[in-house]
Order: structure tokens, then C-alpha cells, then sequence
């Protein structure tokens, strides 16, 4: 262990010499004086004089440190043998190791024992050539070829690292290109679909630059080229100068995993846009045998239906005033998404205000702090006094223009939104289906309605008016076993059956109109007057929803004995659920005009109408809306539904019963009629109210007489909206997903 440690102090770091065996003689030579040389090297404990040593050196006419080497390596290897071939070798490396001369001082060497020893060893010549074995321990001597190998590793290395640091200047700067492309793509891509977004939304874009459905490529980078070359050259391509760019694009019919909008709404709706740029390279050529490599990205994009809370939507593209409210009119908003109206027409004057007349978005938002109005043509700012948008609203106290909270806030431009509901199928098949309250009378008079006593099917007329002429008893929807000799009290509501109505409902009385849940084909008006009270019928259940089918005792009319589920037929009850409801759809020149009157018939005439009836599952409605426990009230509720439409009986959709109140009134694309609410009476109506012709000339209209008291808890989506002559309207919009919006997306 001594001897391992001592020769590695030896050893000069630099060398980085290994340990192996030293087999090798250096010529005969005396073993007595082998012997006691070696004796003496490896016992002695202090040298002589340094003049012993120089003395040496000088005899055997070979460097000072040449003999201190040998002297050293006698001590370490303990033998004759080891001591000779140190003695060889340190003649050619010796002075490389730099030994300090104290060796010899502090071993004691004889010097006369010691020149006669130097002497024999290097008067003889190398009987052999260096030999190595396994286990034996060399010094730090090598032949004169030792490092060339080293040499040629570093080299080879060095040329490594370089061609490695070459290669990652080119593809770093090819990486880098790549992701410019990608991001030109991605912009390119999103803009042109926008482009295709606003056209379903009914937007005109003269100078889009492409045609939809056409494949095309970018000639040029201006703004008045193609909208795809204009963004990518600001998003990506802006400044390159490695070359030509190249940016194309197509309009893909599908996907894959996306399922696209109807194509009714939107005919094209995925974008491909693919970019492609030259990269310069240069050490990359070695390998290419190319002076540049062409890198390339492409996008997908498209346009996807998402159920979302929706706006009041206005669907004219052009038309000034398409939103009108004017002379006290007034538009209160209560919760819904942070948008709660979109205007899309194109003019500067979309959105029209007038005396007194005011949009109220206070409460409306998802936290009820305000919602925004957003309009694509304007005006820019709010109507204020200097559009004749003055004085104050006498049903809010509100200065006229906007008020939206303290997060509402009037946007311009505002992206028109598509129709969501231009794809839903017209209830054409109800043509054929009679109601099942039609009648012929003994006297040839035929009638859509039975009247239904009190409590039966839902009626909530306590004292039912005395019908004169009707004492016939074929108008009679009573069970006559349960009420007996008081046939008068079977005169009760007005009930209708949903069917095909060829002249339409038009009720003026002082009457009770309730509807069994279903669709109604109207190729009439649906006119109730001021005087009615309008409610929904409840299959076999009384006013409250308690169902008792009991032939003898129950809440059965005799249409609803039999009706079977839905009215389908069967022979058994038709009995109520929570999710029913009515859409009543308007064709031809047909359209609603309802009026309620504060003289309509009451409580304590008339039940209320508990407010869990408004929700498809029986929960009680939010808060924010502060309406009372029970309604007194016109009520009609739209059917709850999956998709948020409608279905029937005869499979119009593929719609189905589930859990959001869909369409209560759809008018034909074909119908330019214009709806009214109006009257001072209230109504409450939970649903989406559908008025749009395929010429955008629908109006909704709101006119004077209409109360705070109408309230609608679900949308209104028309092409014009006028709300004049201090005609009020609340909309309490639901911000979950009951509508289908269109939107762009990145698809791939």
C-alpha cells in the first residue's frame, strides 16, 4: 500500500500514465551488485550528499535527474530486475517527471555501489522490446508514441461539436420559421372564417376578397386583397425575407370528429389555410445537398353549434332602426349572458332611440350587475340627447338611452350572430292532425274547444261563466257522473287540443282559454283579447297538477279519459307532467296578437298559478326574478325539450322531452306578419319567441298600454323590434346553455 501511494506521488498528473507491468532487461549485469544496490535503494532510511549524486551523473555522462529517476524507481519496485528497466526507461523519460533530488539524500545510496550499478545498465543495450502484463504496476514511462491517440480522440470530438453546433444554428433558425408559419396559418385561418361567420349572420362583405366554396392562394398581401393574406402578413409573415411565401387555402365538407352546423346556417363551414416558407441553410446543404428546405404549417377552422345562454338577437342585416324604442317604450333586461342584446344590422343608425325611451341591462349579466348591448353598425356610443334620445322613462324613472350597470357597456362593432333556430323544421306534418276538442253540434255548428268544469283537466274557472247557447250538452267536456243535475257547471274553461287550426283561435269574452299541451298549426291569428285570461290546461290533474284519473271522482275530461299519452291515442288517461307545454306555429300570413287586461278574470275567480309550474323539473325559479309563490296571472309555458325547439306527436324534429323550455311561438320563414303583445293586463310566458321571415320583415312589436307586468323568462329572436308608446317589456334571459350558438373555433 506504501509503495502504491508513494508511486502515485510520483506520477506528474499531466502524464496521465497507467499502471501495468514492466517486463523488461536492460542486459546482464552482476547479481551481487544487483542485490546490494537494490538492498540499499529500498533500506536505506537518508541519502549521502548530494555529491554522490552529481558524481553519478557525471560518470555515467547522462542528466542529473536520470540518476534520481533510477534511484527512485530501485526503491519502489524492490527488485533487481524492475530496477534495471527503470533504469532504461528513466533514460529516455526521466526528465519528464521532474523528481525532486532529495531522493537520493533520503535513501543513502553508496555511491560507489551505485555508479558501479548505473554503469552495468547503461553500458548494455535493450535486449527486447517493452512487454505488459496483467497485474503489474508501470510508472510513468512510455514510449515516445504516447498522446497520439488522445490526439486524434480530441480532434474527432472538435469536429463533432462543430458539425453539431452548425447543424443547430439551421434547424433552430428552420424551427423558428416553422413556427412563424404557424402562427400566419392560424390568424389567416381564424380571420377568413370570421368573414364566413358574419355572412350566416346575415352581413354583406363586399370586399372579403374570396369566394366562399373556392379554393384560392394569396397573389399579393394588402389590405385590399383576400382577408387570409392580410392577417397572415401581419401575424407571422410580417418582415420575413427568407424567400417567397406561399398561402393557400381550401374549404374542407368535413373534420374529422367536428360535426358541423345545419346547412341551412352555414354552407361552408371549415377553412383550411396552408402556409408554407423557404429557409436558407447552410451547413444543413451537407446533408440536403440544398441551399434551402421549404417548411409548412397548416390550420383548420370552422364553425360548431355550443348550447350557451343567448341574447335578444335582431336579426335585420341592414335595415336603420331595426331596434326601435321610443315615446316611454321600455326594455328591461334580467339576468342571461353578459351580452343580453345583439343588433346586426350594418347601418350607423341600427339601434334607434326616441323620447323617453330607454334600454334598462342593470340587473341583467350572470352576477346581475349589468349586460351589454352590442350593435354592428351603431351608432358607436350610446343614444344620448344629441340623437333626440331624450327625457325620462315614466315606467323606470330612467333617463332615456342605455343604463347597464356598473358592468354593462354599449359595444360597437359587435359581430352580427347567426339565426340559431334557421335550421329547426316547420311542424308540417301537424297539418294533419285533427284536435281532439273539435266538434260538430247537434246544430251543424263545429268548434275547436269543449268547455271543461272546474278543476278538469286543469281548469281553474271556480265560477264559470253561463254560456247561453251552449246549454247544448255536445259542448260539454263534464263528467256528468261526477257533477250530476249541475250541468251549468260544466261550462267552464275554453279548452283547445293541439292540431291544425285553418282560421286560426280568436277568443274576446271574459273567458278562461286554457291549452292542452302539444304543437298548434295556425293558419289563422292566435288573437286572445283583453278580456280573457289564458292559461294551461293539465291533463286529468286539477289547477294545482294533482292527478286523479278516476273514471267516477277523478280530474279526467272525456277527451283526456282516452287521449292516451300525449294525446297520441291508446284508450288510456293523457295525464300532465311538469314538462309540458305548447308552441304554437304560425304559416302563412298568421301571426299572435295578445292582449291582457287588467278586467280578465282573477283570483278569486280564477287559481293561481303556482311558479314551480314555470320549470321543467318543479324547483322554485331564481330569485332574482322576485316573482311571488303563486301567479296571478296569463300563463303559457313552452314544452321542455332536449334541444331547446320543439317536438310533436308526428316527429317534425328530432327534438325530444327534456330539461329546457324551448320554442312557444315559431313563425314560418315565409310569414312577414307582425306579433303583438299589448294590453295592460300581465302575462308570463317561459319560452322563445321565434319571428323570423327569410326577407327580414318580421316586427316584433311592443305598443303603448303594455305594463312592467309582461314578463317573458326565456328570448326573444326576431328580425325588427319596436317598443313604442310607453310599451314595456322584461326579458329575464337564462345565462345556461339552452340555446344553440353558432361559433368559430380552431379545429386543428
Amino acid at each position: 500500500m506504501f509503495q502504491r501511494r508513494f508511486w502515485q506521488k510520483a506520477i506528474s498528473p499531466a502524464q496521465g500514465l497507467k499502471r501495468k507491468s514492466l517486463g523488461i532487461g536492460c542486459g546482464p549485469a552482476k547479481q551481487a551488485a544487483e542485490k546490494v544496490v537494490t538492498r540499499r535503494l529500498v533500506q536505506s532510511a537518508e541519502a549521502d550528499s548530494e555529491e554522490q549524486i552529481n558524481g553519478v551523473a557525471a560518470e555515467l555522462k547522462s542528466p542529473r535527474e536520470n540518476c534520481v529517476a533510477a534511484a527512485r524507481l530501485g526503491s519502489i519496485f524492490h527488485s533487481t530486475r524492475r530496477l534495471r528497466a527503470g533504469l532504461t526507461s528513466c533514460r529516455r523519460c526521466a526528465a519528464e517527471l521532474l523528481l525532486m533530488p532529495a531522493v537520493f539524500s533520503r535513501h543513502k545510496l553508496a555511491n560507489p555501489v551505485l555508479t558501479e550499478t548505473l554503469k552495468a545498465c547503461s553500458t548494455q543495450p535493450i535486449s527486447r522490446p517493452p512487454t505488459f502484463s496483467l497485474g503489474d504496476e508501470v510508472g510513468p514511462f512510455q514510449n515516445g508514441e504516447a498522446g497520439q491517440a488522445s490526439i486524434f480522440v480530441v480532434l474527432m470530438l472538435s469536429l463533432f461539436l462543430l458539425a453539431v453546433l452548425a447543424f443547430a444554428v439551421d434547424y433552430t433558425n428552420i424551427w423558428f420559421v416553422r413556427q412563424q408559419a404557424q402562427t400566419a396559418a392560424d390568424a389567416a385561418c381564424e380571420a377568413g372564417m370570421m368573414d364566413v361567420y358574419q355572412i350566416a349572420g346575415g352581413a354583406t362583405l363586399p370586399n372579403m376578397g374570396f369566394a366562399l366554396g373556392s379554393a384560392g392562394g394569396c397573389s399579393s398581401y394588402s389590405s385590399a386583397g383576400p382577408t387570409m393574406c392580410w392577417y397572415a402578413s401581419k401575424n407571422g409573415l410580417n418582415g420575413y425575407s427568407g424567400g417567397s411565401a406561399s398561402v393557400s387555402w381550401t374549404f374542407p365538407a368535413t373534420v374529422p370528429g367536428v360535426t358541423p352546423p345545419p346547412s341551412t346556417i352555414a354552407p361552408y363551414p371549415f377553412m383550411q389555410v396552408s402556409v408554407s416558407l423557404p429557409v436558407t441553410t447552410y451547413f444543413a446543404t451537407l446533408l440536403t445537398a440544398s441551399q434551402t428546405q421549404t417548411v409548412a404549417a397548416n390550420a383548420t377552422c370552422g364553425l360548431t353549434e355550443i348550447m350557451q345562454g343567448a341574447p335578444i338577437m335582431i336579426l335585420h342585416p341592414s335595415m336603420s332602426g331595426a331596434l326601435t324604442y321610443s315615446g316611454g317604450g321600455a326594455l328591461t333586461i334580467i339576468g342571461g349572458p353578459p351580452r343580453s342584446i345583439v343588433v346586426n344590422s350594418s347601418s350607423a343608425t341600427a339601434v334607434s332611440c326616441g323620447s323617453s325611451g330607454v334600454i334598462d341591462t342593470r340587473k341583467g349579466g350572470p352576477n346581475l350587475t349589468g349586460s351589454d348591448v352590442g350593435t354592428y353598425g351603431g351608432p358607436h356610443t350610446a343614444p344620448g340627447s344629441s340623437s333626440g334620445c331624450y327625457g325620462t322613462n315614466g315606467n323606470d324613472g330612467l333617463p332615456a338611452g342605455f343604463s347597464g350597470g356598473t358592468t354593462g357597456h354599449w359595444d360597437w362593432p359587435a359581430s352580427p350572430v347567426p339565426d340559431p333556430y334557421s335550421a329547426v323544421a316547420a311542424a308540417s306534418r301537424m297539418l294533419s292532425v285533427t284536435p281532439l276538442t273539435k266538434t260538430t253540434h247537434s246544430g251543424g255548428t263545429v268548434t275547436y274547444y269543449n268547455l271543461a268544469a272546474p278543476e278538469m283537466d286543469g281548469c281553474p274557472d271556480t265560477a264559470p261563466t253561463n254560456y247561453g247557447v251552449y246549454n247544448d250538452s255536445t259542448y260539454w267536456t263534464c263528467n256528468l257522473a261526477k257533477y250530476g243535475s249541475q250541468s251549468w257547471y260544466c261550462r267552464g274553461c275554453k279548452e283547445y287540443a293541439p292540431g291544425y287550426y285553418p282560421n286560426g283561435i280568436s277568443e274576446n269574452g271574459n273567458d278562461v282559454i286554457t291549452f292542452l299541451p302539444g304543437v298548434y298549426y295556425m293558419d289563422g291569428d292566435l288573437a286572445i283579447g283583453g278580456s280573457d285570461t289564458i292559461r294551461m290546461a293539465k291533463a286529468c290533474a286539477n289547477s294545482q297538477g294533482v292527478v286523479n284519473t278516476n273514471s267516477n271522482t277523478g280530474n279526467c275530461s272525456p277527451v283526456t279519459q282516452i287521449a292516451g299519452p300525449n294525446g297520441g291515442g291508446g284508450g288510456i288517461p293523457w295525464t300532465w307532467n311538469q314538462t309540458d307545454g305548447v308552441m304554437f306555429y304560425f304559416h302563412g300570413t298568421a301571426k299572435p296578437v295578445i292582449s291582457g287586461a287588467s278586467g280578465a278574470p282573477s283570483s278569486p275567480r280564477v287559481d293561481t298559478v303556482p311558479v314551480t309550474d314555470l320549470t321543467c323539473n318543479g324547483a322554485v325559479p331564481p330569485s332574482y326574478l322576485n316573482l311571488a309563490s303563486t301567479l296571478n296571472t296569463n300563463v303559457m309555458l313552452a314544452q321542455c325539450t332536449e334541444q331547446g325547439t320543439y317536438w310533436d306527436t308526428e316527429g317534425d324534429t328530432g327534438d325530444s322531452v327534456g330539461s329546457i323550455r324551448g320554442l312557444l311561438m315559431f313563425m314560418d320563414h315565409g310569414d312577414t306578419a307582425s306579433p303583438q303583445l299589448q294590453g295592460s293586463g300581465t302575462l308570463a310566458y317561459t319560452g322563445t319567441l321565434y319571428f323570423h321571415s327569410s326577407t327580414y320583415a318580421t316586427v316584433f312589436q311592443i305598443p303603448g298600454g303594455t305594463t312592467n307586468g309582461t314578463l317573458i323568462w326565456g328570448n326573444v329572436v326576431t328580425d325588427q323590434m319596436q317598443i313604442t308608446g310607453s310599451g314595456a317589456l322584461t326579458m329575464a334571459l337564462n345565462p345556461s346553455a339552452t340555446t344553440p350558438i353558432l361559433k368559430v373555433g380552431l379545429l386543428q
